[in-house]
């Protein structure tokens, strides 16, 4: 009898580690699903360093909160409506977001976004830019248009490379010096 006790025992205790090993994994998804952004937060660092199947299990059973977190995070990236919006960062969400739910409808969505608001705001950055660069009196403005770019854009935008700049500097400290405002053209130069 002790020994079919032990056999029965030994048979269930694979039983008993899946079944605790899935009280884990809901209990994971519990804690994310009260919406809590620090517990998100938390719990989506921890994820990086799980096995794929409970990943996705915690990512499957938390997924409404999990992307109420990241549509709410990227959104306040990318609103270009202030001078807080990130680019890169909301890119780097989107990169979460596809380790998650790659090829999901939310992903899509997200990406279409970002995308959107990342034109128009390159847009406007660009006649900002042109206009500057055409009026020496604002042509150091172009200097931080390009910082903005680069930081809170994208640092590889093709507008950072504009070859057009040195010959406006030239330009401008011509237009200074025929003025006879010569600190003003040694300064451009």
């Amino acid at each position: 009898a002790a020994a079919a006790t032990v056999v029965i025992g030994v048979m269930s205790t694979p039983a008993l580690i899946g079944y605790f090993h899935k009280r884990e994994i809901a209990s994971v998804v519990a804690e994310i699903s009260s919406g809590d952004k620090q517990v998100v937060v938390t719990k989506l660092g921890e994820l990086k360093g799980m096995k794929d199947q409970d990943r996705r299990d915690i990512a499957d059973g938390a997924k409404e909160a999990i992307q109420r977190y990241f549509a709410g995070e990227i959104a306040q990236r990318i609103n270009i409506g202030g001078n807080n919006y990130d680019f890169p960062a909301a890119e780097g969400l989107l990169t979460e977001v596809a380790g998650l739910y790659p090829d999901s409808s939310f992903l899509l969505a997200q990406q279409k976004e970002v995308s959107k608001n990342k034109k128009d705001k390159s847009s406007a950055l660009r006649t900002q830019f042109t206009d500057a660069k055409k009026d020496y009196a604002n042509l150091d403005f172009t200097q931080e248009i390009l910082a903005t770019i680069r930081k809170r854009v994208d640092p590889n935008y093709p507008l950072l490379k504009d070859p057009g700049l040195d010959y406006a500097y030239l330009q401008a400290a011509n237009q200074a010096f025929t003025g006879s405002d010569y600190p003003r053209a040694q300064a451009l130069i």
